[in-house]
């Protein structure tokens, strides 16, 4: 009899998982109670795992709590983010006074660095108000550069642009201005490429500044229930950075890498295809090319179909030629198309490339993806599903801000204002909406992301005006964007994004359910476990204060 029983018993499992429910978000978006893991592979999903528990076993007790997949961010810049916010951090300096003091204070503890750098300022409290002499208060001894939250707009102090040779008599670059006075002189702001003429003097971060602030950038991810993310703009020391953490076991993410393709390119194809090979690993893939198309519309630098409202218009960074030319190639190549597409204008110009490659290359699984999505026209909206885009909108901006009441409606009028962030209606159309972050010029954390998309209110004070209401989505809809359809956004849906027997345990445990909380408690929701492969990664510590991100609420692009 003992020999039937123990032929008829189930190995036992490294990992149970009870007492909870278990959303997993598959196709039929089933629940469960109970899980059980073995290898970082989900074996079993139902009411009752306890024939899985070995004396070996590790076993989770739910006590009621529930579990969903883990997140996948589709647009973030986790690496650069990292290392950057161990530099001058503006995002809470809301006066001159206190950017003034946070530069300083930066200087002071760093006499031996060469520059001064780092960024975060407001652009709707600072632009217009600050210039080089801004900086020269507090710094006179050595180049000073900060950019603006969005990251298209830079202050160099005066030491910064003798440094790069800007003076009156220097021309704008074709794709950026260099603001000028009265006098024609500059005034310490470079707007989009200009930028670079400062950008490339600063001196790379050292590896330690990389390695620490990736550590940080990761266990913050993992507090919100992150381990997958589209870092959207990796170079080379970014993937050495990602190789280290992994080489040692310490990268508690997996990381799908877009390299920037500029106008022009020759060699894409090459220099992809061989950091694809070289930094590969089961966490890192480079797989993706970064197309940026357009600026932001604040400084009106997106885009638009039609002008803005004082007759300018932004310039497309690529002529339609080129981007479908390189489009074609990176596909042909196997390469996703990433593209930053912030004004209708800019949109429409990826869809037609994407419908000339498709054209060009025959039909294929491709799934490219614009990131932003500020303004799409209504006759583009039912192309994201004709043309298998994936909608990759920061929903975190979809709410009437100092920015869009300040800065965006003025420009762009009442019409165009009514197609601000349309996630609802693209999703109504077929289109797949995709959830990113654009960390960090805006918060890690899923759920503020997911309660604006649901409210289209403030999330983080869960009140106030409604922006598009009409564009609202529902909560599974929101989820769905950071779970089963993120991990489509990355390619990685055979094993991850959903609860299933035979793909990888990724999963959070949540301190209250999502699907139940009203959509104003959606941001308060908690994590407070976070397990990759089976293995947890994230513990939030007893007693631990409700945690809130700074609002790092600002349209545009990481870099």
């Amino acid at each position: 009899m003992l020999l039937a029983l123990l032929a008829c018993a189930e190995p036992p499992a490294d990992l149970v998982v009870l007492g909870g429910l278990l959303r997993t978000f598959d196709a039929a978006s089933t629940t469960a109670n109970a899980m059980a893991v073995t290898d970082g592979v989900i074996l079993y999903l139902g009411d009752d795992a306890s024939r899985y528990i070995g004396l070996d076993t590790e076993v989770v007790e739910l006590g009621g709590l529930t579990v969903l997949p883990a997140f996948h961010d589709a647009h973030t810049h986790l690496i650069w983010s990292g290392a950057d916010l161990l530099m001058v951090d503006l995002y809470a300096a809301l006066t001159v006074e206190a950017l003034q003091a946070t530069v300083r204070e930066w200087a002071d503890a760093h006499p031996d660095e060469a520059w001064v750098q780092g960024g975060g300022w407001d652009t709707s409290s600072f632009y217009g108000t600050i210039t080089a002499a801004t900086l020269d208060v507090v710094v006179s001894d050595r180049p000073a550069y900060v950019y603006s939250a969005d990251a298209h707009i830079g202050l160099a102090n005066t030491l910064a642009l003798a440094e790069a040779g800007i003076t009156a008599a220097t021309p704008d670059p074709s794709d950026g201005t260099i603001e000028r006075d009265a006098d024609g002189a500059p005034t310490g702001i470079l707007l989009e490429g200009a930028m670079t003429l400062v950008d490339s003097l600063i001196p790379p971060y050292a590896e330690s500044t990389v390695d620490q602030g990736l550590k940080n950038a990761q266990e913050e991810a993992n507090s919100y229930g992150l381990v997958s993310v589209v870092d959207a703009n990796v170079d080379d020391w970014m993937l050495d950075g990602y190789a280290r953490a992994d080489a040692k076991g310490e990268l508690t993410v997996r990381v799908f890498g877009a390299v920037e393709v500029s106008p022009g390119a020759t060699d894409a194809v090459a220099q992809l295809s061989a950091w694809e090979v070289e930094y590969g690993s089961p966490r890192v893939a480079v797989n993706a090319a970064k197309l940026y198309l357009d600026g932001i519309i604040e400084s009106q630098t997106a885009v638009m179909l039609e002008p803005y409202e004082d007759g300018g218009n932004g310039a497309p960074y690529f002529t339609d030629a080129d981007l479908q030319r390189l489009g074609v190639e990176l596909d042909a190549a196997g390469f996703q198309l990433h593209a930053h597409a912030i004004g209708d204008g800019a949109v429409r110009q990826f869809l037609d490339a994407v419908a000339a490659v498709d054209a060009e290359n025959g039909p294929r699984d491709r799934r490219p993806l614009a990131a932003h999505l500020e303004v799409i026209d209504p006759a583009d909206i039912p192309r994201f599903a004709e043309l298998g885009v994936y909608a990759d909108f920061q929903a975190v901006w979809a709410w009437p801000d100092s920015y869009i009441q300040e800065l965006t409606w003025p420009v762009i009028g009442e019409e165009r204002s009514e197609w601000l962030y349309p996630i609802g209606p693209v999703v109504e159309a077929g289109g797949t909406y995709v959830g990113g972050s654009d960390w960090s010029v805006s918060s890690q954390n899923p759920f503020e992301a997911i309660e604006a998309a649901v409210t289209r209110q403030n999330p983080y004070s869960d009140r106030g005006p409604v922006l598009t209401p009409d564009s609202v989505v529902s909560v599974e809809t929101a989820i769905r964007a950071y779970t089963s359809e993120g991990a489509r956004a990355s390619f990685s849906e055979a094993y991850s994004g959903s609860l299933e027997v035979g793909k990888r345990a990724d999963f959070i445990v949540l301190l209250s359910d999502p699907m139940e909380v009203a959509a104003a408690e959606l941001s308060d929701v908690r994590v407070t476990q976070t397990w990759l492969d089976g293995t947890q990664v994230y513990q939030r510590p007893p007693a631990a204060a409700a945690k809130s991100t700074r609002a790092r609420k600002h349209h545009g692009e990481g870099r």
